[in-house]
């Protein structure tokens, strides 16, 4: 594949299971720019992977994963498997080697120290990058289109059958206010060592930087990130900023995130790894230049926590356009009412959706026909121990919600919204809604405008 310009690295989508392969081809294949693989997905499924990736042809980059080490044993064990490592994470040690497969063998949490000998570095940070980029490649050229590359390859055609990530990430470890010290010392060293190594062949080197929420209500600390990654930046900067909800997030809180970019992107671009909409206003509409590109996963991962936790019992949710974030289903049924989009089939296209999954569902009744974005199916479980009756979205209800998703997702990252006409739609948003929702379903409208507003100001007055 080509090189492609980081630019142009705008709307990323993570691959999340086998599952999600229909939702990345044809229609969706020209609704995005590029993929991400998480590297556990990879060791897991790697020739799955590798055809998915010759289909589409798009720009890819993997996600090493590499913080996962340093959190404790328990985290990477299978909880269906007596304790044992889950298989896809056994298949990555494999890959990365030591020191990590002596620590996970002993049930033991990485820490910097197993990494501060300069020759176990520079081997471990080598098999990560090895793992990211011949993985791929090297099925391809095994795979049952081997011969029909090598011929490409003889015509001259190199930038066709190159399947090699578009970024190499080095490997990166979690930062809090506690360990933060320790940790970012051990990224930069890594981040130099590939950078020295693969920038020889001028292979563009990312910087995964992956904070705790609270390093955010800390500008000490945002500063000395900024300055010490920019000492020597990396091509571009990838950001993970630990169960960040920009729905939930408070003035505060969406300033030191915005003062964090600005930061980070005066030594290079920046990629938000888990966003939604505040940080695709943001990058659209030019208020933080430098942000790049926005990630999420289908139909969820706008935020994510860097330590698992339980997924809890999946609910029917319905991303409105007009808040620009999912809602459960009786609260979104409760939204298109008071956007009165349950009038007529004409009414529901024009003031809640017109995407292209909406159209094909909300064809005679709007009342009757949203209900396929919320149909349910009651199974039985066990909750402590004592049957329970639960509902779950049906696969057809999961369906429909994942492809509007996907759809308002595409017009968000292609809108050529002023940032005059943005902040009027927030606020027409939030005056339809707020008294027919609760405000947490609301408000975010309201606190987005008052800081793009601002931060627009302070930009002009420079």
């Amino acid at each position: 594949m080509p090189k492609t310009k980081l630019e142009n690295l705008r709307h990323l989508v993570r691959y999340g299971t086998a599952a999600d392969q229909k939702y990345l081809l044809k229609p969706f294949d020209a609704t995005y720019d590029a993929i991400i693989i998480n590297a556990n997905i990879l060791a897991h499924m790697p020739n799955a992977l590798a055809l998915t990736l010759q289909q589409l042809k798009k720009p890819f980059f993997i996600d090493p994963q590499t913080h996962a080490f340093q959190h404790g044993a328990e985290y990477l064990e299978s909880s269906t498997a007596n304790g044992k490592i889950k298989r896809s994470i056994q298949n990555l040690i494999e890959e990365y080697g030591e020191p990590i497969a002596t620590k996970v063998t002993q049930r033991k949490a990485l820490v910097p120290r197993d990494l501060a000998s300069p020759n176990v570095l520079k081997e471990f940070c080598r098999n990560v990058v090895r793992f990211q980029s011949k993985t791929i490649d090297s099925l391809v050229s095994k795979g049952e289109n081997a011969k029909y590359y090598a011929y490409l390859k003889r015509k001259g055609y190199k930038s066709d059958i190159s399947f090699s990530p578009t970024l190499i990430v080095a490997p990166y470890f979690y930062l809090t206010p506690q360990t933060f010290d320790v940790w970012l010392d051990l990224n930069l060293k890594c981040l130099h060592e590939v950078m020295a190594e693969e920038g020889k062949s001028g292979v563009r080197v990312a910087a995964q930087v992956v904070i705790d929420g609270s390093v955010l209500s800390n500008p000490e600390l945002i500063k000395k990130l900024a300055d010490e990654y920019g000492k020597k930046p990396p091509a571009v900067f990838l950001l993970w900023v630990d169960a960040f909800i920009e729905q939930e997030a408070d003035e505060t809180q969406l300033k030191a995130y915005m003062d964090l970019i600005q930061q980070l992107s005066v030594h290079a671009p920046v990629i938000n790894l888990y966003g939604g909409f505040f940080s695709v206003a943001l990058m659209v509409c030019g208020v933080l230049p430098r942000l790049t590109g926005v990630a999420h996963s289908l139909e969820y991962g706008e935020s994510r926590p860097v330590v698992p936790v339980g997924g809890g019992v999946p609910v029917s949710k319905f991303y409105l356009p007009s808040l620009h974030s999912r809602l459960p289903f009786r609260f979104a049924f409760r939204a298109i009412r008071a956007l009165g989009g349950l009038s007529s089939v004409s009414d529901y296209h024009s003031k809640v959706c017109n995407c292209g999954e909406c159209v094909a569902v909300i064809k005679s009744n709007p009342e009757e026909d949203f209900y396929t974005f919320g149909r349910t199916t009651k199974k039985e479980v066990l909750r402590r121990g004592a049957p329970s009756s639960l509902e779950y979205p049906t696969p057809e209800t999961k369906d429909h919600c994942v492809r509007h998703y996907m759809w308002c997702k595409h017009k968000e990252f292609t809108s050529k919204l002023a940032c005059k006409e943005l902040l009027q739609s927030l606020a027409e948003a939030h005056k339809s809604l707020r008294g027919h929702l609760d405000l947490q379903y609301v408000n975010q409208c309201a606190i987005w405008s008052k800081v793009i507003r601002e931060r627009i100001e302070a930009n002009a007055a420079k």
